[in-house]
C-alpha cells in the first residue's frame, strides 16, 4: 500500500548529469593519487622545470657534516638508544612500523644521498652513514610527508669532517685575521697563515666541499631518471634548505665567523638554485646537552642569531628558522655509545632532530591549498586508539558500528578513533594517561609547527579530566590544520552506554552515528536537520539491511524518534529553522535534539521516500555527489523535481501531521 498525504508538488522532471557516485571511487583514491607522486611522474612535461601544470616534485636540501650523514643506530633491539629498543621494546613510536612490524616505507617522500653515499630509494630507516643507521632525514621527511600532497625528494648532501669556517666555506667569504694568523677566503689555499709563514698549499681550497655539495646536488636535479623514478623533465622546485652541522667549527677562530659565514651560506644557496624565498632550516649543535660550553656554545649561539624571529639578522624574518636542540641530547648511559661528537649514536635523538627541523620547515611554508571536501575517499579503515587499562570490547563495540556504517556509507577519511574511559570511577594511572597522550597529541600536532607539550594541556582537559569525572561522550570534530584535514571521533567512558537488553548495544549504534557523519562530510555542507537526521536514521537503518535485527527493532526506534518529534510545543518552529545550528536563535536552540535528531530523522525518510527511487543506496550514491556539485537546496529541489525548498518544508509538515500508521508505511515502503 502506498502511503497518503499532501504530496510535494513536482517539476517535470529532467534527467541530470549526475556525479560519479563517491564511495565508488574509494578504491581508486590511491591511484588517482599516486599519478602525483615521483614514482607515476613519467608523463610529458615541458622543458622549464617550474612551468608544468603537473604536480613539482618538493625538493629539500639538506646539507652538513657527518650528524646528517647520520650515525643514530637501529639495532639491536636490546641495546637502549637504538631505533629499534625505542620502537619494539619501549613500545614507542609506533607510528614508525607497520601492521606487519616492519619498519614502514614512505612512499610519498624519495631520498637520495649524495657526497656521502649513494642510496636512493622511499623512505625507511637506513639512509644514514651506512644501512643500519639513520640521520636527520627520518624524522625530517615524515614531518614534510604528512604536510603535503605533492611528491617529497630529500637530497642528502652531507660529508663528515667539514667545517663551515673552511671546507664549506660559501663564495663572496673574505680572509680575516684572528690571533696573529690570516684566515683564507673563499678558494684560498692554505686554510691560515702568517706574515712571516706563507704556509704550505695542501689539495684542497676554501669551499671546496660547498663546490662538490652544489654539483653533486645539480646531478640529481639535471639528471632525475638516474636518481629517482621521475622522468628528467618533470617539474620541480627547490621547497627549502636543511642545515645541522658545527662540529669542527669549534675552534676560537671559525667560530668567532660561524655567524656571518651562516649568513652568506644561506644566501649563496638561494642564488646558486634561484630560490630566493625559499624557507632555510637549521638545528643548533647539541654535544653534551645544555653543558655545551667554550667555542662550541659560540657556534650554537651564532646559529640562533640567524634565526628570523629571535635572532640579529631582520631580513630572515619568515624565511630563516633556528630550532634549540639541546635538550634532544642522550647520555651516553641511555644510549649505544659513547661516542659523543656522534650523538653517542643514539637514535631518538636523530629521529628528534629531524623532527624538529622538519616542523621548523612546516612553519616557515605557506599555508597549503585545502581540499573543498572536509573529508575524502580512503582505502583503509579508521586507526583505533584505546586508553591502556581500559576494557577492549568497548573499542569493539564501537568499532562494530563504525564498520558497519562505513560498509554502507563507504570508506571516508583519514580517521582517528580515540575510545576512553574508567569503569572505576578512579584517577586513570600515570602510565596509561601519559601513553595516551603522547600517542594522541603526536598525531594531534604533526605537521602544524606545534609541539606534543602544547597539546598536552588541552588533551588532558578533553579526554581525561572527562572521563575521570564519569561524563560520557560521543562526537565528530576534524582537525583542518593538516593538508588533507582528519576525523577525530571521540568516544568517552562507552562502558555507560551499555546494557544487556539491548538487542544492539548503544555503544554499536553510537559507531554508526559518528561514522555516518564522517560520510556526510566527505561532501558539501549541509543543514544541521539533514546532518543529525540522517545520522540518527542510519542508527536504526544500517543494522537491519546488514541483517543484524529485524524490521521491528528499526521501526520501533523510528516511532519513539516521532513521539519525540511531537514533544515540540511551539507552532511556529520546524526543520527549517534547524539549517544551522551555529546561528540559530535561543528558542530555536531550546529544541534541538527534538528539531535535529528526532524530527530530522523522518525529514530524511521523507526525503528518501519522495525521490524517484525511493532507494536509501540511490540517496547515497546520487543525492550526496549532487550536494557537493550543486550546494544542498539546489541538489534537493534537482533530486525531487520540485520548485525550491520550501516545497519540501511544506510537504513534510503535512507529512508530520499525518496519521502514525501512515508515517511508519512511508518507512515501510523504503527501498535498500
Amino acid at each position: 500500500m502506498n502511503a497518503t498525504f499532501s504530496p510535494i508538488r513536482r517539476l517535470r522532471r529532467v534527467s541530470p548529469a549526475i556525479s560519479t557516485p563517491r564511495r565508488m571511487l574509494s578504491g581508486l583514491s590511491l591511484a588517482l593519487l599516486a599519478t602525483t607522486s615521483i614514482a607515476a611522474a613519467q608523463h610529458d612535461a615541458p622543458d622549464d622545470h617550474d612551468s608544468s601544470s603537473s604536480p613539482p616534485i618538493r625538493v629539500y636540501i639538506l646539507m652538513g657534516q657527518s650528524n646528517m650523514v647520520g650515525f643514530g643506530r637501529i639495532g639491536p633491539v636490546e641495546t637502549e638508544g637504538t631505533l629499534e629498543h625505542l620502537v619494539k621494546t619501549k613500545g614507542e613510536r609506533q607510528d614508525l612500523i607497520d601492521d606487519s612490524g616492519d619498519w614502514r616505507v614512505r612512499e610519498d617522500v624519495w631520498c637520495v644521498q649524495v657526497t656521502a653515499g649513494n642510496r636512493r630509494g622511499w623512505l625507511e630507516p637506513g639512509f644514514g652513514a651506512r644501512a643500519n643507521l639513520i640521520g636527520p632525514e627520518l624524522g625530517f621527511g615524515i614531518a614534510v610527508g604528512d604536510r603535503h600532497h605533492e611528491p617529497v625528494l630529500l637530497i642528502k648532501a652531507s660529508q663528515g669532517n667539514r667545517s663551515l669556517g673552511w671546507d664549506i666555506l660559501p663564495p663572496g667569504s673574505e680572509r680575516f685575521e684572528h690571533d696573529g694568523r690570516i684566515y683564507a677566503g673563499y678558494k684560498d689555499n692554505p686554510s691560515s697563515w702568517t706574515e712571516d709563514d706563507p704556509g704550505k698549499p695542501v689539495d684542497w681550497y676554501a669551499g671546496k666541499q660547498y663546490d662538490d655539495f652544489v654539483t653533486d646536488i645539480r646531478k640529481v636535479l639535471d639528471n632525475l631518471s638516474d636518481h629517482t623514478p621521475a622522468s628528467d623533465d618533470h617539474p620541480w622546485e627547490i621547497a627549502g634548505f636543511v642545515w645541522w652541522q658545527g662540529h669542527k667549527d669549534q675552534n676560537p677562530a671559525h667560530a668567532s665567523r660561524y655567524e656571518s659565514n651562516l649568513v652568506r651560506l644561506i644566501d649563496s644557496l638561494r642564488r646558486e638554485f634561484d630560490a630566493p624565498n625559499a624557507p632555510f632550516v637549521l638545528a643548533t649543535i647539541a654535544f653534551n646537552g645544555w653543558k655545551l660550553a667554550g667555542a662550541g656554545q659560540t657556534v650554537a649561539e651564532a646559529q640562533l642569531a640567524v634565526d628570523g624571529e629571535s635572532g640579529r639578522h631582520p631580513e630572515h624574518q619568515g624565511n630563516v628558522k633556528t630550532v634549540e636542540v639541546r635538550d634532544h641530547w642522550r647520555d651516553s648511559t641511555a644510549s649505544p655509545t659513547r661516542q659523543g661528537h656522534h650523538y653517542n649514536h643514539n637514535a631518538e635523538t636523530y629521529l628528534l632532530v629531524g623532527e624538529a627541523l622538519g616542523e621548523a620547515m612546516i612553519a616557515l611554508e605557506p599555508p597549503p591549498k585545502k581540499d573543498t571536501r572536509t573529508f575524502i575517499p580512503v582505502p583503509d579503515e579508521p586507526t583505533y586508539h584505546l586508553l591502556e587499562g581500559y576494557d577492549p570490547k568497548w573499542r569493539g563495540q564501537i568499532r562494530d558500528g563504525v564498520e558497519l556504517a562505513r560498509s554502507f556509507w563507504g570508506s571516508y577519511g583519514p580517521a582517528h578513533v580515540f575510545v576512553v574511559g574508567s569503569e572505576d570511577g578512579e584517577t586513570i594511572p600515570e602510565a596509561s594517561r601519559e601513553a595516551f597522550l603522547e600517542d594522541y597529541c603526536r598525531w594531534r600536532t604533526r605537521g602544524t609547527g606545534r609541539t606534543t607539550a602544547e597539546c598536552r594541556p588541552h588533551a588532558t582537559e578533553r579526554f581525561i579530566d572527562v572521563a575521570e569525572r564519569g561524563d560520557s561522550e560521543a562526537y565528530l570534530s576534524w582537525v583542518e590544520e593538516f593538508e588533507q584535514p582528519e576525523a577525530e571521533l571521540v568516544f568517552i567512558n562507552v562502558h555507560q552506554w551499555y546494557y544487556d537488553r539491548d538487542e544492539i548495544p548503544d555503544p554499536v549504534l553510537r559507531g554508526i552515528h559518528e561514522y555516518t557523519h564522517v560520510f556526510q562530510k566527505g561532501f558539501a555542507t549541509m543543514p544541521t536537520w539533514m546532518m543529525e537526521g540522517g545520522a540518527v536514521f542510519s542508527e536504526g537503518w544500517l543494522p537491519w539491511v546488514a541483517g543484524r535485527c529485524d524490521y521491528d527493532f528499526m521501526a520501533t526506534r523510528m516511532d519513539h524518534l516521532m513521539d519525540r518529534a511531537l514533544t515540540v510545543d511551539d507552532p511556529d518552529l520546524s526543520i527549517a529553522d534547524m539549517e544551522d545550528i551555529d546561528t540559530a536563535p535561543a528558542k530555536v536552540r531550546k529544541y534541538y535534539r527534538e528539531l535535529a535528531y528526532d524530527t530530522g530523522a523522518w525529514a530524511v525518510v521523507f526525503l528518501i521516500h519522495q525521490s524517484p527511487t525511493q532507494s536509501v543506496a540511490a540517496f547515497r550514491d546520487e543525492f550526496h555527489p549532487m550536494i557537493t556539485e550543486l550546494g544542498w537546496e539546489a541538489a534537493l529541489t534537482r533530486y525531487l523535481g520540485i520548485e525550491d525548498k520550501a516545497a519540501f518544508y511544506r510537504g513534510f509538515e503535512s507529512f508530520m501531521q499525518a496519521p502514525r500508521k501512515t508515517q511508519m508505511t512511508v518507512l515501510r515502503e523504503l527501498q535498500p
